[in-house]
């Protein structure tokens, strides 16, 4: 790596230039931090809904369970007074 140092000054446009870029950098990514704030609301919203969705089919799960064993008991108790 050669490093190369002068003592002449930097040409006069040059951070001028430096600090126009910077300001062109800094504003188009607080436009976009703006233009995807909607996606990120989105995106919480969706995983909220989907959370919901999840706690109903879990419900939904514990309802089946609880139905098949009841309906597993009367079959039984069917077969058994059948006899």
């Amino acid at each position: 790596m050669h490093l190369t140092v002068t003592t002449r000054h930097a040409p006069a446009g040059l951070l001028p230039e430096a600090r126009r870029r910077l300001d062109a950098t800094t504003t188009a990514l607080h436009r976009l931090q703006h233009d995807t704030a909607w996606e990120c609301e989105a995106a919480r919203a969706y995983r909220s809904k989907l959370a919901e969705l999840i706690a109903d089919l879990d419900a939904v799960r514990r309802d089946t369970l609880v139905l098949e064993h009841d309906v597993r008991a009367a079959w039984q108790s069917s077969l058994a007074g059948a006899w």
